[in-house]
This record gives structure tokens, sequence and C-alpha cells, in this order.
């Protein structure tokens, strides 16, 4: 019992720091942007930053810390269809946000947000009330295992590739296959499942083409796009061709490189990032990790890696301790997808995978990311501490 109230403190530590630092590299990356772009001033995102954190993030944290999350397994299912019902909703022009990612946010007048962040949680939680409820013969029942884990993850990557949210569907996979991998589910029927849903999200994206669905109107040239799959292969040409200059999607990888390349071993200095005057695209949410690359170097990005390494190593102490299958498993659900994205982010932004767009969890800005990283974490204090 000691030594799990040790590796708990270790655990809530490392978080500790994350939130710091990247409190600490948000102000050193956001300012400049925040002159530079159409904002009240230059500590808008940084501010905005804070306010999400204590006004939603930081209460939810407290509740899910105090809240039994036995009971969370009860309303599992309406939370994920109420948030199902929400990323429908940003396809609807009324509650869509006006701008670049109108797709994504759903506007409700007294507060925007990304509904798609949400399902970090939901779908983890409906997962582990899947993996929690079979037993016996129906572990080796199709229609009763891998039949709704294929279906809860096809409904969702349908619609999120519709939006289009590609990495937060790498994400929500990768964290889902972990979950599976970790069950007594038959993995024969996994794959089979996987196969079936291949095919069948081929089909609906050819019907989605041939019904005109996949394309949009460019309200400045009046041409008609693909938002559905060209810039995704775009940016898979971009990393195979990465001096093609005609690919505009060779830029942000090529500014991240130089970002990493002129920290060297210790860095240019907190603060004297150059790349974050206009250079580099993004700099204060998908490209951040290169900015620490340039200010602290190689011992400040590995110092951030292995953050998130020891956040994995020291969380598995609360999935092995927790005190019933359900907790286990969600409390892998929701570490899994924190580390999931992070590195998925680090090795975007450094070039050994193509351009995600994706944030890094505890650092870069993002009023949503923020608030679901913080709910999670409110959770896992409530299973730590029901050991």
């Amino acid at each position: 019992m000691r030594n799990t109230k040790n590796t708990n403190v270790i655990f809530f530590t490392i978080v500790a720091i994350l939130l710091i630092s990247g409190f600490v590299f948000l102000v050193s990356a956001s300012t400049v942007a925040g002159m530079e772009r159409k904002v009240p001033d230059g500590w808008y995102y940084v501010k905005h930053q804070i306010m999400m954190g204590f006004c939603v993030g930081l209460p939810g944290l407290l509740f899910f810390s105090k809240f039994d999350y036995r009971k969370l397994k009860k309303v599992s299912l309406v939370l994920f269809i109420l948030n199902i019902l929400a990323l429908l909703l940003t396809f609807v022009p009324f509650f869509s946000v006006a701008g670049e990612k109108a797709y994504r946010s759903l506007n409700l007048k007294f507060i925007t947000f990304q509904p798609a962040e949400f399902l970090k949680i939901t779908l983890i939680l409906l997962l582990a009330v899947l993996f929690t409820t079979r037993s016996g013969k129906e572990h080796k029942n199709f229609w009763k295992t891998a039949f709704p884990f294929w279906t809860y993850l096809g409904v969702v990557s349908v619609i999120l590739l519709l939006q289009p949210s590609t990495s937060i569907v790498i994400v929500l996979a990768c964290t889902s296959i972990i979950m599976y991998w970790c069950s007594n589910f038959s993995i024969v029927y996994g794959i089979i499942g996987c196969i079936a849903l291949l095919v069948i999200v081929g089909i609906i994206f050819v019907v989605l083409y041939a019904s005109g669905l996949c394309t949009t109107v460019n309200k400045n040239t009046g041409q008609i796009q693909d938002r559905c799959l060209e810039y995704r292969w775009r940016r898979i040409q971009a990393f195979f061709n990465p001096q093609d200059e005609s690919l505009s999607e060779t830029y942000q990888p090529k500014q991240a490189k130089i970002g990493l390349g002129t920290g060297g071993w210790l860095g240019v200095g907190l603060g004297q990032s150059r790349q974050k005057y206009s250079y580099l695209p993004e700099s204060f949410t998908d490209s951040i990790f290169a900015i620490i690359g340039e200010e602290l170097g190689f011992a400040g990005s590995f110092g951030i890696i292995l953050l998130f390494f020891f956040f994995y190593v020291s969380g598995l102490s609360i999935i092995k301790n927790a005190p019933d299958v359900f907790g286990s498993f969600l409390a892998l659900g929701l570490i899994s997808w924190i580390v999931v994205q992070a590195f998925i982010h680090i090795l975007s932004t450094s070039g050994f995978i193509p351009l995600t767009g994706i944030p890094l969890p505890f650092i870069s800005y993002g009023g949503s990311l923020y608030i679901v990283t913080l709910w999670s974490l409110g959770i896992l204090i409530n299973i730590a501490n029901s050991n």
C-alpha cells in the first residue's frame, strides 16, 4: 500500500511539472502570435487558457476527483450519445463557428468548444464498460465483443473523418486498440472486425463522394474543393517529398525542423525563439514542441519526452492497483490517450511521421483539450484514491 501511495505521488508530481512547464512554454510561444493576430492583446491566448482552466477545467477536475467513478457506468452510453449528437451539430451552419475550423467547433452562443475532444472521455468510458461487462463464454462471442467495439469506433471515425479531424481519429483508434489488446476478447475477431470496418468506411466514403457531400466551395475562389481526402494525401506527399516547394504542406514541417535544428544541445534561451515570429505556423499549438526544442535545445526536448514516459510508467500503478477491472480499463484508456497524443505530436513535429496537426497535452494552447485533460486527471485521482 505504501509503495502504491509513493508511486501515485510520483505520478501527480510529474503531472504538476507538465502543467507548470506547459504554462511557461505557452507564455513564450503565444505572446508573439497574440500581438500579430487579430486578438485583443498579446496575452490573449494565455488568459484564455487560464480562464478555461479555472472556470471549467479545474471545477471538473475537483468534481471527478470526488465523484465515484463507478457511477459513470450507468451513464456511459448516454454521455456517448450526447457527444455524438454534439459532433453532428458541428455540421449545422447555425451551430458551427465561422472560420477555418467551422466544421470542428460547436457554438452554443455562451460557449464554444470542440465536441471531438470529449470523445477521449466518453468513448473510453463506454469501452471500459464493454470490456468489464462481458464474461465467460461472451468473450468468444463476436457479436457481443468485437462487433460493438468496432461499431462504436466506426461511428466515431466516420463522423470525425468528415469534419475532418484525422488526428483525433488516430489518437482514439490507437487508444481503443490498446484497450482491446489488454482485454480477454478474441484477437482473431478483432482483426475480422477491423477489416470489415475498413471496407464499410470505404463504401461510405464512395457514396459520400458520389453524392457530393465530401466537396465544398471555396468562399474566396468559388472553386469546388475536396475537404475529406485531398489535404490528407497532400500531407503524405509532403512527408515523402519534403523538398517539393509546389506543395504548401512542406512549409510547416520544414520550419519545425529549422527550429529544432537551431536549438542545438542547449537551445537559444527561453523566450528567445525566432521561429515563433510568423515563420512557424501554429507555433503555440500544433508545433509547440519545435519551439521547446529551439529554446531549450535537445536537453529540454528530451526532458519533455522523459516526463511523458514517466507519466505512463508511474500511471501503470494506478491501472494495476485500481479497485476493480472497470477502474483499470478506464485508467488505461485515459492515460493511453494522453501518452499516444503526446508522442504523435512529438514524432510529427520532429518529421518522423507526416504532419498531423495535433496539440501537445498539458502544454499546447487549446481550451477543449485543456478541459478534457484536466477532467481525465480528475477521474484518475478518483481511481487512485479508491485503492
